[in-house]
């Protein structure tokens, strides 16, 4: 593991315990890349964590140029935090005047929700989500408010898209802000049961610091996260340090209910994975029950090696990484629910296909259908004279956005 990887997880611990705070002294006094120790803080969303544990446990230390560049971040991130809490103030209130339900999805809510505080979580953007039947309205007022389509999106066929996506990028015309309108946590592809979690029945609102957002109940929460950090395979370990702090407090989980809600929404094992990653990465503390049932699914353990192996120590996207659509598989506990998954892959029309085949919304499903058909006239041939080798029993073609992955299972 590199020095930089394994100083940044000892900072993501909300709490240090014992050895752990003179390991992260030894490391911060030994030879860091600070640079790059700056640049992953960034990227993983956790700069006002690493900033606090370097100022509580070791800042005689840190050079202090890191120190004071990691305090300017800080302070940065602590103005965007607001500024973004304001705007979501704003757009809520919109919404409000045009009927339109909304739940503000990680965000300044989920830092009110967690810290008490909009402002101690890192974030860049808003995501929002609202049902199906209000997306055009929420469009409508946020073209009032001075935002813009994506160019991508400028001539998406919106009834017949939902079916494939989960949400609308918007920019604000100042270029200040980007937007997530979505309908969903995630594309339909994944096959995650969002209506067990009840968005609109179970919306509360929080107040805190002058400011009023809409959130779920933790439990609910919880799982709508470890789902977002498993389609994304967790690369930013900012996302982990949220479940790890969710299942912290400040509000005692129900273990039970939450156990039963992810079986509800056929995600346990993804659940299982996110909690597992907290523990592992943020120094989560779980109860004897869920450490056993996690220790019963060898999966899990895979899966968190493979996160563990490459997030701490990179800058960098894996939703390029076709390899992504192998992770989703197997992050799901049910044979069927892995077949089901792949076949809704193999049917779903990319977004570049939206934008090129101007057809009317009722003959999108027929293209879809025969999607499989051009993947098999596109990758026929390569498929034919694929060969097999050592453990690896069979292959399948995994598609999105055009391009093909080509999966193995050992």
């Amino acid at each position: 593991m590199q020095r930089e990887g394994e100083f940044l997880i000892l900072c993501a611990r909300h709490s240090l315990r014992g050895g752990e705070q003179n390991g992260l002294r030894e490391l911060a006094g030994g030879a860091l890349d600070w640079g790059n120790v700056i640049a992953l803080s960034g990227w993983h969303g956790i700069v006002p964590l690493v900033y606090r544990s370097l100022q509580s446990a070791c800042p005689d230390v840190v050079p202090a140029d890191a120190l004071a560049r990691l305090r300017h971040l800080h302070f940065v991130n602590s103005a965007r935090a607001l500024f973004l809490a304001s705007e979501l103030s704003r757009i809520l209130a919109a919404f409000e005047k045009r009927e339109v339900p909304a739940y503000p999805f990680k965000g300044p809510a989920l830092s009110a929700m967690l810290y008490g505080d909009p402002m101690q979580r890192q974030s860049v953007d808003l995501d929002i989500i609202v049902p199906y039947a209000a997306v055009r309205d929420a469009m409508d007022a946020l073209a009032t408010l001075g935002y813009v389509k994506s160019n991508r999106h400028e001539n998406v066929k919106l009834s017949a898209f939902r079916h494939v996506d989960y949400e609308i990028p918007f920019s604000r015309n100042d270029g200040k802000l980007n937007i997530e309108l979505q309908w969903a946590v995630v594309p339909p592809y994944f096959g995650f049961r969002e209506a067990e979690l009840k968005i609109w029945e179970k919306r509360r609102v929080m107040r805190v610091n002058g400011f009023s957002f809409p959130v779920l109940p933790p439990e609910e929460t919880l799982v709508a996260l470890c789902v977002h950090g498993a389609k994304h395979l967790w690369h930013r370990m900012g996302w982990v340090c949220d479940v790890a702090k969710l299942a912290a407090g400040p509000v005692s989980l129900d273990w039970e209910r939450l156990t039963a809600l992810a079986r509800r929404c056929r995600v346990l094992r993804i659940l299982h994975l996110g909690l597992h990653l907290a523990r592992e990465l943020a120094g989560a503390v779980l109860p004897e029950e869920v450490s056993a049932q996690i220790a019963a699914d060898p999966m899990v353990g895979a899966l968190t090696r493979r996160v563990l192996q490459e997030v701490p120590h990179e800058c960098r996207w894996h939703d390029d990484d076709f390899g992504r659509y192998f992770f989703h598989m197997k992050a799901r506990e049910r044979r069927m629910d892995q077949l089901r998954l792949a076949g809704q892959l193999m049917v779903t029309l990319p977004l570049i296909e939206w934008n090129t085949q101007p057809l009317p919304d009722a003959l999108y499903p027929l293209a879809c259908l025969f999607r499989p058909l051009k993947l098999a006239m596109r990758y026929g041939a390569a498929l034919h004279s694929h060969r097999l080798s050592g453990k690896q029993q069979g292959s399948a073609v995994l598609t999105n956005c055009g391009v093909s992955y080509i999966k193995t299972n050992s």
